[in-house]
Order: C-alpha cells, then structure tokens, then sequence
C-alpha cells in the first residue's frame, strides 16, 4: 500500500496542519501569487478534509459536537469543527486511550498517568496538564462524571468541576486487563472476569444513581473495546471482529453466542467510540464510520488509503471521458467511476488488472496494464461486462505496453518495440489487429491521441512525433517530429487546441506549437496542495477533458484534487468578446461559406441567448467523423462562429469552431451578384435576414406579402437558396438581407425556370413540384405550396 510520511515534529510541540484561513473542507482556495488570480482546488475525494489524514497505528478515538480526536502512537490529533483544521501534539510517550468531557476538555493516559487538555490548550499549542491520578489507562469520561479503575477490584467516580469522589464500586471480580470502559444510557459499561464461565467475561452496566451492577450478558472472548450508542451495544473482540448488538435482544441472555448480532465485520478493528447516536471504529490505519441509524458503515472514513465505497487504496491512474472520471483503485481491485458533473460516485467497474493504462469511449472502457488490456461495457445491459481480453502475443519480443489511446471508437496499444494493437468493434464484435512500426532502434515511451485522432509517441531519445492514423499503421511511415528534449514523462496528455503536457517528476510541463509547428515549453506547475503536513506529495497523475478548465490531480496518498490553475482550454464556458456585437449589430453582414474539416470539434450555443451574455451560452459539443459545409458569421478570437443545418430535421445549430480546422470556399462557388439588380416580388409576409440563415433573433425587420423588391444576387451552398435583396421602407430608408429564394418570384408570366434547392451539400430537384403544381393549380396555388414546403420547414425559425 502507498504511503505518504508524515513529518514528525519535536516532542511536546503542537502544529496546525493548515491555519483556519487556508483550511481545506469540501473546498480550498490557494493564491498562485499576488498578481495571479485566485487558483480554485477542491477534493474529490475524500470529500472533506476532516476525512485525509496520514495515520500510522491509531489507537484511540473520541468525538464531542466540536472536536474529534486520534491517538496516533505518541501522536495526537485533533480535528477542529469550527476551525475546520487539525492540530497536532507530539507526547513523549504512547498515547493510549482518549476521551472528552461535556466541557470539550480532552483526556488521555500515557504510561499509567492521565493528562489534561483544554480547547484553549489546544489552540495555543500548550502542553497537556498531568493530573494527579494512577488509572493503569482504564477510565472514562462522561459530561462532569470521570471514572477510573484504581486496583484489581475497585472503580472511583469523580466530578470533574470539584474533584470529589462521588463513590467507590467495588467488584466481586477483577476487570478484565486493559478493559474497555464505556458510557451509555444504562451507565458505565465495564467488562470483569466472569463468575460462572471458564475462560469467559461478563459485561455489566453500573447505574450512576444507585451505583448497583446489572449484568448484561457474557461472552467467551476477550473484548478490546466497547461502546454504547442509543441501543445498541457494540464490541471489538481481541481478535479484531466487531459486532452490534440490540441491547433489549441481551436482556435476560446469559450467553451472547445465543444472540444474533445486528451486524458482523471481521478482523482488523481495535477501538471503538461512540458520539451523538455515532461510532468510530479504529480499524488497521483508518477510522471508520459506523452508522446506528442504518446499521452498517458507512463510506466516511479517516485515512489516507481506504477499503470503503468511493475511497481509494493504491490508486495509480484516472482518466476522464465527458462527465465520467475514471480511476484505477489497484488494491480495491475496481475501478471508480465519478460523475464530475453530479459529484457522486456510480457503480464500480472490477478489475484484477493493476497500475493500469486507462481510455474511454462512449459506452466502454479499456483497462491495460504492461502486458495485458480489457474492453468493459460502460452500458446499462451489459455494464461491467468483459467484450474483449487481449494479451501480448511475446512480451520479451514486442516489449511492455508504454500507453493507450482512443480515437472514435477504436482503441490503440503501443508496446516498447513499437507493436501496435488496434481494438475495435467490427460487425457487431469487438477484435484486433497488429502491425510493427520500423522505427530502426527507438523505443516508444509514452503514447496519446487528441481529439482529433492525431496520436502522439515519446521515444527514448527524448523525442516527440505526431502520427495520424494511416501514419502509425504504416510500418515505414515516421510521422512528423514536434518536439524534442522531453525526458521520460510518466504521462502525455493534448488538450483540444493542440497544446501538449507531460508529467515529469511531480512537475506537468506544458507545450505549445510555434510557428514552424515545433512544440516549445509554454509554462510548468508543481501543484503541490498540501492536504497534511507532508513535505512533497507525490503527484501520480493528471486528467482533464473538453467542457470545462479543470485538471484531475491524483497523488500517491490516494486523495484526488480538483483544480483550475493549469487553465485547460475548455469550450464552456468561452467568453462572448465582440461576437455579440458581430452578429446582432448591423442589419447588414458580410460572411462567408466554409467547409469545416472532418475530426473538428463543434462547440454548439444558444444564439437565441447570446445577446446579453459574457460567455457563450453552451449547448453541447460534438466531434465531426466528416466534412460539413457552413455558413461562417465571422470570428471571435481563435474561433469561427458558423451555422449549420441539420440535413435530417432542417433544423439549425450555430457553433464555434477553431478557425483552424475551416476552409473558405471560393465566393464565386456560392455566391452571384447580379450586374444589374432584379425586381422581384415577396410570395409572402416574411423576415429580412441579415445573414443568409433563417433564425427569428437575426431579422431586421418584417416584409408584406406582395412587396417589390431590388433582387441583388443569390446564395448557393447552404441550406436552401437565398436571394440577396434591398428593401426601401416607408421612411426612404434602404436595408439589405437575405430571403430564402423561394419566397420572392421574378415571376414574368412564363413558366418558371427549374429550380435546385441545396439542404447543406445534398440537392433536392424540385422542379417537378413546381411545374406540376403551376401547370395544374395555377400560380397561386404554387405561393401555398411553397408556404408549406420552405415556411413550415422550420417553424421555430421564424420569430
């Protein structure tokens, strides 16, 4: 199991892990530095920061409504609710047992004495009071009450506000050694050698009003703790088991093997205590949680690796897919699966692979270690399923597997001799393929894909090249170097603007194209976020994905972080800047007709509630597999905003789209600008467009059936045919837009010319349609037609 050391600090000395201004709970904010903006880094899990703390062999517990407390070996530490920090104190002795009293003052025995602290000690880093009490570490603490074993036979009870002996019991047996003391609603809870059984001890309960003893039950073991909460009496035998049991069940049973436990856990616990209807459990390096209510534990725990639900123990690699962040949880043999997006964990993927490579596509996920990989079903039939097992076919051969990446659905391995497996799903089944890259005597290193389908191979000559698919599949075919000096990175991820980050050393070096399309060192972050006293975390990996700016941390002390400081280019949110202005300022725009490449990412917004916003209103993104033709509205920073028709529904979607992945066509191809202007006139009431792109929040104004108008050209190449035209109001002013051609008629009293009405890049002959409906019906006839074939295509288009 991986640890992380914590720094021992001098004996009877007292250190806050982090001051209240810095504390982290769910949420810790870290300054970069004083010019910087504000750095945000929350955890994911655990949750909270009361749960991460690096403990060694914990002995004790105890909780009050302000504090929690650990014995840690000579260490103790204490949780602060209200300042939502733990303190440290270094004794110079063991800490043997803890407890509070109603006041919030903690007690504790070292060696035979019981020591003293008050929260005011606490925060000033005082050392503890000894108090002048022999208790051979049996004693316990409840409200004013403190009570201590002081012989082989005698229980004290004293108020601690006056230091009087409030009484003596005396006991027929002696306790048994090192026995658990406990209150509960019955009284003190002690545990004696029993009367009637052979190697077996009796629990009674000592009523504080008449200091007479009650039998509880008896039980064939010993017991290393016990605690009562509400009703329920819990154990922790001195083989480690705990058990729970309902105490009205114990009534009258004089043996507790006849009683059915309420719940069994077996081996490694060894302290228990009880607070406010909870209890914790000491078990191994941890501090479980153990709810009455439910009867069962729950998933808080105290500890920097865990066995419970949505903790991680031995955890070494995550990715993230969309809104799922996978993460490989080696020594709980399964995958955890969070939800970024609802902050909850779902169903664990299990797995007996470990220190995994880990990708994600849609509805699977590939897990592969060095010599080995498996493709899981992420969907709800089959989720958790096995599709496919694949295994190296010569490991000393091929060499290891140094990394995975996806590219729309098909997954690819790369082994150290440059053997590369193809995963994917072919009709119906999933299978794979294997070629060798001739690359003389380079050894691949690390290996990504970006979203793109480019794939990246580090080599060991510190080099870098970028592959596209048929390029890597090619065994001659070398790709194009783009970065060189990258030393052995632990992890290569690529954003979706290209830039590249290596984790090397704790360290993620980030890299950026310049102009000769070489890779050069941008900026470094060590994000060291210090969630105990450590001196260096260790930082084990990094994920980020495409819709927001946040990076993944995993560190060795299996905690994840959450964090904006490396400023992941993301398409939500993206700020508006002068787009606003772009589309909704004038009544007339220029624009242009682009094909936007295949493997682009479309990032999809709400143009309806654009006008008022700082950022894009974010609808969803999408991965284009081929080239689409759009109407580009023109440019916001390193984007084209562009429209595109939905060939299927008719509907538009208006996107951004890195500028980079559009090519202009030439004007001429979709564009005709008549030498001498056309008349024509309007078939029906309809909308100015400024743009040739039906949609109700870019009209200039609204056009009377009828009306003469100046046609000025057409447009070709989107969704249908525009003219382009120019209207005089009735206040003499002129405006230009768009109509969509079939609204307006150069109609001369001949039979009208066949027409071709372009939907995106597929072509409708509707010729047919038109001079049939003319021949028979007659030209008004054709208006209604043409109001129900192109008005109603699409209504919401229309203000």
């Amino acid at each position: 199991m991986k640890k992380i050391t914590a720094t021992i600090l001098s004996a009877l000395a007292f250190t806050v892990f982090c001051s209240s201004g810095t504390a982290l709970s769910c949420a810790r904010t870290f300054s970069a530095s004083a010019e910087e903006n504000t750095v945000k880094a929350e955890l994911v899990t655990p949750t909270s920061y009361e749960q991460y703390l690096a403990l060694n062999a914990p002995d004790s517990v105890a909780a009050t409504e302000g504090y929690l407390a650990i014995a840690d070996g000579n260490t103790l530490y204490v949780f602060d609710r209200a300042d939502n920090v733990y303190r440290r104190y270094e004794h110079a002795a063991p800490i043997q047992k803890v407890e509070f009293d109603g006041s919030g003052n903690l007690y504790f025995v070292s060696e035979l004495e019981l020591y003293k602290f008050t929260p005011e000690n606490l925060k000033n880093g005082e050392a503890a009071t000894s108090l002048p009490v022999t208790c051979k570490g049996l004693f316990a603490v409840e409200g004013d009450v403190l009570c201590y074993y002081t012989s082989l036979n005698a229980l004290k009870f004293y108020s601690l506000s006056t230091g009087a002996l409030l009484h003596e019991v005396s006991l027929q047996t002696p306790l048994q050694s090192e026995s658990p003391l406990a209150f509960g609603k019955d009284g003190l809870y002690c545990v004696t050698e029993s009367e009637t059984l052979a190697n077996g001890y009796t629990v009674y309960a000592i009523n504080l009003q008449t200091y007479g003893l009650t039998q509880v039950t008896n039980v064939g073991e010993k017991l290393r703790s016990l605690t009562v909460a509400n009703n329920l009496l819990c154990l922790v035998t001195q083989s480690g088991d705990f058990f729970s049991y309902n105490v009205t069940d114990l009534s009258g049973k004089n043996d507790i093997s006849k009683v059915t436990p309420i719940t069994h856990e077996e081996t490694g616990y060894t302290s228990l205590c009880s607070y406010d209807g909870n209890v914790y459990a000491v078990r191994g390096d941890t501090v479980r949680h153990y709810s009455v209510e439910n009867a069962c534990f729950t998933d808080y725990e105290i500890g920097s690796s865990s066995t419970s639900p949505n903790r991680l123990n031995g955890a070494s690699e995550l990715t993230l897919n969309e809104n799922k962040l996978f993460i490989a949880d080696d020594e709980n043999g399964r995958i955890a699966v969070y939800d970024v997006e609802s902050q909850t964990f779902g169903t664990d993927i299990y797995t007996e692979l470990n220190d995994p490579y880990l990708e994600s596509y849609q509805s699977t996920l590939l897990v592969s270690t060095s010599e080995e990989a498996v493709v899981y079903s992420l969907s709800k039939r089959t989720y958790g399923e096995s599709l496919l097992t694949l295994r190296l076919d010569s490991v000393a051969a091929e060499g290891k597997i140094v990394g995975t990446a996806s590219v729309y659905g098909r997954y690819y391995l790369l082994t150290e001799n440059n053997y590369c497996y193809t995963l994917s799903k072919e009709s119906g089944e999933w299978a794979w393929t294997k070629t060798q890259k001739n690359t003389q005597t380079l050894r691949a290193v690390s290996f990504t894909a970006d979203v793109y389908g480019s794939l990246y191979v580090v080599y060991d000559d510190d080099t870098v090249y970028r592959y596209t698919e048929k390029e890597l599949l090619s065994a001659n075919a070398r790709g194009q170097k783009v970065l060189e000096g990258l030393l052995s990175p632990k992890k290569i991820s690529v954003d979706y603007e290209t830039d590249l980050y290596a984790l090397v050393d704790g360290t993620i070096y980030e890299y950026s194209k310049n102009e000769g399309g070489m890779y050069e060192l941008n900026h470094s972050y060590t994000p060291n976020y210090h969630l105990v006293n450590d001196d260096a975390p260790a930082l084990e990996s990094f994920a980020f994905g495409l819709e927001t700016n946040l990076t993944y941390l995993l560190y060795e002390g299996d905690y994840i972080v959450k964090t904006d400081e490396l400023n992941i280019p993301a398409v939500n949110p993206i700020p508006v800047g002068n787009a606003a202005e772009l589309i909704f300022g004038e009544t007339h725009r220029d624009f242009e007709v682009v094909n936007v490449d295949a493997d682009a990412i479309l990032i999809e917004f709400d143009v309806s509630a654009l006008q008022d916003s700082t950022q894009f209103p974010y609808v969803a993104f999408e991965r284009t597999q081929e080239t689409q033709t759009a109407l580009k509205l023109g440019e916001e920073g390193a984007y084209s905003l562009v429209a595109i028709a939905k060939q299927r529904t008719g509907e538009y979607k208006t996107c951004l789209v890195l500028t980079d992945f559009c090519e202009a066509l030439e004007e001429a191809s979709y564009k005709t600008d008549y030498e001498t202007p056309k008349t024509g006139y309007l078939t029906n009431d309809v909308s100015l467009y400024k743009f040739p792109y039906v949609h109700g929040v870019l009209t200039t104004g609204r056009l009377t059936d009828g009306a003469q108008v100046a046609v000025l050209g057409e447009v070709t190449q989107l969704d249908h045919a525009y003219y382009e035209i120019r209207v005089t109001g009735e206040d003499g002013e002129e405006k230009i837009g768009y109509v969509p051609k079939p609204y307006i008629t150069l109609f001369d009293g001949s039979t009208p010319h066949p027409e071709t009405v372009v939907n995106g890049d597929t072509e409708t002959d509707t010729d047919g349609v038109w001079r049939m409906a003319y021949l028979i019906l007659g030209f008004g006839t054709i208006l209604i037609l043409v109001d129900y074939l192109i008005l109603h295509k699409r209504k919401d288009s229309e203000e």
